[in-house]
Protein backbone atom coordinates (compact mmCIF):
# COMPACT_ATOMS: atom_id res chain seq x y z
CA UNK A 1 0.00 0.00 0.00
CA UNK A 2 2.75 2.50 0.88
CA UNK A 3 4.23 2.26 -2.61
CA UNK A 4 0.97 3.54 -4.09
CA UNK A 5 0.22 6.30 -1.57
CA UNK A 6 1.53 9.82 -2.12
CA UNK A 7 1.72 12.88 0.09
CA UNK A 8 0.68 15.86 -2.00
CA UNK A 9 2.01 19.22 -0.86
CA UNK A 10 0.45 22.38 -2.26
CA UNK A 11 1.75 25.88 -1.55
CA UNK A 12 -0.65 28.64 -2.56
CA UNK A 13 -1.69 32.17 -1.67
CA UNK A 14 -3.26 32.70 1.75
CA UNK A 15 -7.01 32.02 1.96
CA UNK A 16 -7.09 29.63 -1.00
CA UNK A 17 -6.91 26.35 0.97
CA UNK A 18 -10.68 25.82 1.32
CA UNK A 19 -11.24 26.26 -2.42
CA UNK A 20 -8.35 23.94 -3.26
CA UNK A 21 -9.46 21.24 -0.82
CA UNK A 22 -13.01 21.30 -2.23
CA UNK A 23 -11.68 21.08 -5.78
CA UNK A 24 -9.41 18.07 -5.18
CA UNK A 25 -11.58 16.22 -2.65
CA UNK A 26 -12.42 13.53 -5.22
CA UNK A 27 -8.76 12.63 -5.66
CA UNK A 28 -7.09 13.53 -2.36
CA UNK A 29 -7.98 12.91 1.28
CA UNK A 30 -7.07 13.85 4.85
CA UNK A 31 -6.09 17.46 4.10
CA UNK A 32 -4.10 19.35 6.68
CA UNK A 33 -3.49 23.09 6.28
CA UNK A 34 -0.58 25.02 7.72
CA UNK A 35 -0.39 28.78 7.51
CA UNK A 36 3.01 29.73 6.19
CA UNK A 37 4.99 32.87 5.73
CA UNK A 38 7.69 33.14 3.10
CA UNK A 39 10.74 35.30 2.84
CA UNK A 40 11.33 38.35 0.67
CA UNK A 41 10.49 37.68 -2.97
CA UNK A 42 13.21 36.87 -5.47
CA UNK A 43 13.08 36.07 -9.19
CA UNK A 44 12.37 32.34 -8.69
CA UNK A 45 9.69 32.98 -6.10
CA UNK A 46 8.11 35.56 -8.41
CA UNK A 47 8.24 33.17 -11.38
CA UNK A 48 6.33 30.57 -9.36
CA UNK A 49 3.78 33.16 -8.33
CA UNK A 50 4.72 32.88 -4.68
CA UNK A 51 5.80 36.50 -4.22
CA UNK A 52 3.27 37.20 -1.50
CA UNK A 53 4.76 36.19 1.85
CA UNK A 54 1.53 34.79 3.37
CA UNK A 55 0.87 31.21 2.24
CA UNK A 56 -1.43 28.25 2.73
CA UNK A 57 0.49 24.98 2.74
CA UNK A 58 -1.79 22.00 2.22
CA UNK A 59 -0.69 18.45 2.98
CA UNK A 60 -2.97 15.64 1.82
CA UNK A 61 -2.81 12.07 0.60
CA UNK A 62 -3.59 10.69 -2.83
CA UNK A 63 -3.27 7.37 -4.58
CA UNK A 64 -0.46 7.32 -7.12
CA UNK A 65 -3.00 6.88 -9.93
CA UNK A 66 -4.87 10.05 -8.87
CA UNK A 67 -1.96 12.48 -8.50
CA UNK A 68 -2.19 13.62 -12.13
CA UNK A 69 -5.92 14.27 -11.58
CA UNK A 70 -5.03 16.48 -8.60
CA UNK A 71 -2.58 18.44 -10.76
CA UNK A 72 -5.11 18.78 -13.61
CA UNK A 73 -7.83 19.94 -11.24
CA UNK A 74 -5.52 22.51 -9.67
CA UNK A 75 -4.56 23.78 -13.09
CA UNK A 76 -8.21 24.19 -14.16
CA UNK A 77 -9.65 25.56 -10.92
CA UNK A 78 -6.82 27.89 -10.00
CA UNK A 79 -6.27 29.56 -13.40
CA UNK A 80 -5.86 33.04 -11.96
CA UNK A 81 -3.94 31.86 -8.92
CA UNK A 82 -0.42 30.59 -8.85
CA UNK A 83 1.48 28.30 -6.58
CA UNK A 84 3.28 25.02 -6.57
CA UNK A 85 2.25 21.42 -5.98
CA UNK A 86 4.27 18.24 -5.78
CA UNK A 87 3.84 14.68 -4.58
CA UNK A 88 6.21 12.29 -2.88
CA UNK A 89 5.77 8.63 -1.97
CA UNK A 90 4.75 8.03 1.63
CA UNK A 91 7.56 5.48 1.81
CA UNK A 92 10.03 8.34 1.21
CA UNK A 93 8.87 9.98 4.44
CA UNK A 94 9.61 7.16 6.80
CA UNK A 95 7.42 4.40 5.45
CA UNK A 96 4.81 2.51 7.41
CA UNK A 97 5.76 3.94 10.81
CA UNK A 98 5.16 7.51 9.61
CA UNK A 99 1.89 6.51 7.97
CA UNK A 100 0.67 4.79 11.15
CA UNK A 101 1.59 7.88 13.19
CA UNK A 102 -0.24 10.21 10.80
CA UNK A 103 -3.30 7.97 10.80
CA UNK A 104 -3.37 7.87 14.60
CA UNK A 105 -2.54 4.18 14.91
CA UNK A 106 -0.43 4.66 18.02
CA UNK A 107 -1.66 1.42 19.66
CA UNK A 108 -0.46 -0.51 16.63
CA UNK A 109 2.95 1.17 16.87
CA UNK A 110 3.30 0.45 20.59
CA UNK A 111 2.37 -3.22 20.07
CA UNK A 112 4.94 -3.45 17.28
CA UNK A 113 7.69 -1.95 19.46
CA UNK A 114 6.82 -4.20 22.41
CA UNK A 115 6.81 -7.26 20.14
CA UNK A 116 10.31 -6.36 18.87
CA UNK A 117 11.57 -5.85 22.44
CA UNK A 118 10.27 -9.27 23.50
CA UNK A 119 12.20 -10.90 20.66
CA UNK A 120 15.45 -9.33 21.87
Amino acid sequence: MNEELRIVIIVSARNTADKIIRAISGFAFMPFVVRGKGTAPNSIVEALGLGEPEKDVIFCFSDKKDVQKVYSTLSKKMKNKTGIAFAIPVSAVGGKLSLDLMLGNSKKIVRSVLKKEKKQ
